[in-house]
């Protein structure tokens, strides 16, 4: 059963959009998946939420301040196991150092929150086909 980890990342201080997204593509991702390699999860989604001018995202619905998270990544594991092996993984010291050293460079780590969930729920919605 799939295993599912939500991130929510905020960047350094002083950092611009544009560097945030690059060092995480860049450095961070290539790291993380030489560190976990074949447990590296099957898929690692990142969602930027681009604030123009260093202001506030485009929020639809809501008050701006409520969504100050400037990345969210979805993480999706084959299953528990899989996730606790990279984990594992992560938190050797050699592996641990190089990835907190790489997280001060782009992320303000103590903003940084988690939410683990055992399975992957997908709804979708099929257009109605209009002759």
């Amino acid at each position: 059963m799939p295993y599912t980890i939500l991130l929510f990342l905020y960047r350094k201080p002083g950092l611009s959009f544009a560097e945030f997204k690059n060092h995480y593509e860049n450095s961070h991702m290539p790291l993380l998946q030489s560190i976990g390699g074949s447990y590296f999860p099957k898929s690692h989604t990142r969602h930027y939420l681009p604030r123009p001018d260093g202001g506030s995202a485009d929020i639809m619905k809501g008050a701006k301040e409520d969504l100050d998270y400037d990345a969210m990544a979805e993480l999706v594991f084959e299953g528990e196991k899989e996730w606790k092996a990279f984990l594992a993984l992560l938190t050797q010291k050699e592996n641990k150092e190089r990835v907190e050293k790489d997280e001060e460079a782009f992320q303000d780590r103590d903003k940084l929150r988690a939410v683990m969930k055992p399975f992957a729920s997908v709804s979708s919605f099929k257009k109605a086909h209009q002759n």
